[in-house]
């Protein structure tokens, strides 16, 4: 990988874009995923007390307005919004420039940074408290999670839409939470439909966990 990757959203490069309306409201959607994730980590470090009730009721509250906007369909609206399909289908055909946009907008996906280049996926992501297992340790859930995601980035950062079809993980050791952890992947054989890629999560140089993975390629439909 060459060069820094870049900064978390928000920051001094994408102001200096000055997006359109239909940008200044993707990047609110963003700033939203963002509450919810630092509000996540809050509950989960607030002690039970007299205060507490009172909490809930203005959360509450702000979940029902905007229970009156959500659309009908449990799938996510940005799977289908043209203005991040387009997006997703241009990263798809160039992933280099270091985000993971549809998980900035999912507050129970921490927002990854990642760059694919020469056949290698490379970056990197900070688990907060919300995503604990052991104490002080991201969840083994979690890391299986990021792991598949990272891996089928990278399928389809080479132009192949696929599926998970078999993963394993071996953890060999704790990831910290807090601390910010370096993600890779790489294509290990393609062979037809089957492709197996290898995956890790480290900190510090030292592998956290590692991920075998089998993707089957989509058969293409008929037109």
């Amino acid at each position: 990988m060459s060069g820094p990757l870049p900064g978390a959203v928000g920051s001094a490069t994408e102001a200096e874009a000055q997006p359109d309306v239909g940008d200044a409201e993707l990047l609110a959607a963003k700033e939203l995923a963002t509450a919810v994730r630092a509000l996540c980590d809050r509950v989960i470090r607030l002690p039970a007390s007299a205060r507490t009730a009172r909490i809930a009721a203005r959360i509450e509250e702000l979940t029902a307005e905007m229970e009156r906007h959500v659309r009908a369909s449990e799938v996510p609206w940005y799977y289908d919004d043209p203005r991040t399909t387009r997006r997703v289908v241009d990263r798809m055909r160039r992933l280099g420039d270091g985000r993971d946009e549809l998980s900035d907008f999912n507050p129970m996906m921490p927002p990854l940074r990642i760059r694919v280049e020469n056949g290698r996926l490379a970056g990197r992501v900070l688990i907060g408290p919300a995503f604990t297992g052991p104490p002080g340790l991201v969840h083994g859930g979690t890391q299986a999670t990021m792991l598949d995601h990272i891996m089928g980035m990278l399928v389809a950062g080479i132009g192949t839409p696929a599926v998970t079809g078999r993963i394993e993980v071996d953890y060999r050791r704790g990831a910290p939470i807090g601390a910010e952890l370096e993600l890779a992947a790489e294509i290990e054989s393609i062979d037809g439909r089957k492709i197996r890629v290898r995956g890790t999560i480290s900190h510090a140089g030292e592998v956290c966990a590692v991920g075998q993975a089998l993707f089957i390629a989509v058969r293409p439909t008929a037109d």
